[in-house]
C-alpha cells in the first residue's frame, strides 16, 4: 500500500490516475531548468539571445541561430557556419567487416538533475550536494558530459540478458576495431586563434581519443582521429590574372607525414596534385599548440584528462551497491542510496580520475 511521503511513478486519465507504482527516481522541482543553473556561471554560456552581449569564438565558426521568446514577433538574429564536415568513407572496403550482430545493453544514463554528478557549489567548497539541498545561486553544473572510454576486457556493451527487456535494447552491427575512414572539414575565413582552435579540437593531445555513435556509455565509440594535411588558398593569389587557369589549387601545404601523401584516398587526387614541398603551410601541432597557450588550464586539463584512455584504470559501468552483481539490474539502486559520494571536479592540477566506490 502506499505510505504518505512515498514517491510515485503514475499514469493520468482525464482527471483519473489509471496506474500507480513505486518509484526511486527524483521528480522534485529542482528550482528551475538548465538554463537557470548555466545563466548563474556566465549568461554568455545559454544560446543567443536578447541578453547575451557578445558572439563566442565557436559561434563565429559554427553559427548561431538566436533563441527567441515562443510569442516573439521580433526577426531573429543568425549567423552561417564557415566549417564543414564531411561524411567519413571507409578505407580499403574489400579487407573491411562488421563485427557479428549484438545486443546492446540498454543505454542508460543518470537522471536528472543527480547533483552527486552534474553539480558541485559554486563557492568552491566542494562535497556531496543532496537533491533536497540544490538551489540556484548556491550549485553550478559542472559543465558538459562526457563519456569516459571503456577499458573493461571482452564485450562490456554487449547484454547478458538477450530476451529480457528486447523493448529497451537494441541490437547493432559494431564497426571492426582497426577500421579507416577518411573525412574532410572545409573552413572559410577562420582567423589563425580560430584555426588553432579547430586544431585542438579535432586532437587536443597526443593521446586523446574521441567518443562518436551509439553506445558511448556501454564502451563503444572510441576513435583516434589522425591529421594528414592542411590544404590552404589563398583567395588574392588565386584569383590574379596571372594564376587564374592554374591547376594550382592550394598555394600552402601541410602533409603529416611525405609518405602519406600517396596513401590519401582517390577523392582527394586534387589534394595529390597539389602538394609542393616548397609551399609549406604552419604544422597541424603549431596551430593547435598555439591555441593552447591562451586557454583556461583548468579546461585543458579537464579536457585531456578525460579523452586518455590510459588515465582509465577502474571498469566503467553504471554504480553498484555492495551486493550488486549484475551490472544490468536495478541500475538506480545506488543512486538511491547514495548519501556521500560524488564526482570530483577536474582541475589543472588534477593527475588522475577519480573512481567511486560500490
Amino acid at each position: 500500500r502506499l505510505r504518505h511521503g512515498d514517491i510515485v511513478f503514475f499514469k493520468p486519465n482525464g482527471d483519473i490516475v489509471e496506474e500507480v507504482s513505486i518509484s526511486s527516481i527524483w521528480r522534485n522541482s529542482a528550482g528551475g531548468d538548465s538554463y537557470k543553473y548555466f545563466e548563474g556561471i556566465n549568461k554568455e554560456l545559454l544560446p543567443f539571445n536578447k541578453d547575451r552581449e557578445y558572439v563566442t569564438i565557436a559561434e563565429q565558426m559554427f553559427g548561431f541561430v538566436e533563441h527567441c521568446e515562443k510569442d516573439s514577433n521580433e526577426p531573429a538574429l543568425a549567423l552561417g557556419s564557415r566549417v564543414r564536415f564531411s561524411f567519413g568513407l571507409l578505407c580499403n572496403k574489400s579487407e573491411y567487416q562488421y563485427q557479428s550482430e549484438v545486443t546492446l545493453k540498454i543505454l542508460d544514463s543518470p537522471k536528472p538533475p543527480c547533483p552527486s554528478f552534474y553539480f558541485k557549489n559554486k563557492k568552491g567548497n566542494n562535497g556531496y550536494i543532496a537533491k533536497k539541498d540544490l538551489k540556484p545561486g548556491t550549485h553550478i553544473p559542472q559543465g558538459r558530459k562526457f563519456y569516459l572510454h571503456n577499458n573493461n576486457k571482452g564485450k562490456p556493451w554487449e547484454t547478458a540478458h538477450k530476451d529480457k527487456n528486447l523493448d529497451q535494447k537494441s541490437m547493432v552491427k559494431p564497426v571492426a576495431p582497426g577500421a579507416e575512414f577518411y573525412f574532410h572539414i572545409d573552413f572559410d575565413n577562420l582567423s589563425e586563434s580560430e584555426l588553432g582552435l579547430l586544431c585542438y579540437a579535432i586532437r587536443p593531445s597526443d593521446s586523446f581519443r574521441h567518443k562518436i555513435g551509439m553506445g558511448k556509455s556501454i564502451g563503444l565509440g572510441t576513435v583516434c582521429i589522425d591529421p594528414v594535411g592542411i590544404f590552404l588558398v589563398d583567395r588574392a593569389e588565386r584569383y590574379k590574372a596571372a594564376s587564374f587557369f592554374s591547376d594550382c589549387r592550394y598555394h600552402k601545404c601541410w602533409i603529416s607525414d611525405e609518405s602519406e601523401i600517396e596513401k590519401i584516398q582517390e577523392q582527394y587526387k586534387l589534394e595529390k596534385q597539389s602538394y609542393n614541398k616548397e609551399s609549406k603551410c604552419t604544422s597541424f601541432n603549431d596551430f593547435r599548440d598555439k591555441f593552447k597557450e591562451t586557454m583556461n588550464e583548468d579546461i585543458k586539463q579537464a579536457l585531456e584528462l578525460l579523452g586518455d584512455p590510459t588515465k582509465i584504470t577502474s571498469p566503467v559501468h553504471t554504480p553498484q551497491v555492495n551486493n550488486g552483481t549484475d551490472l544490468e539490474k536495478e541500475t538506480f539502486k545506488w543512486f538511491g542510496g547514495n548519501r556521500n559520494q560524488f564526482l570530483k571536479p577536474l582541475n589543472e592540477k588534477s593527475t588522475h580520475i577519480d573512481k567511486l566506490n560500490r
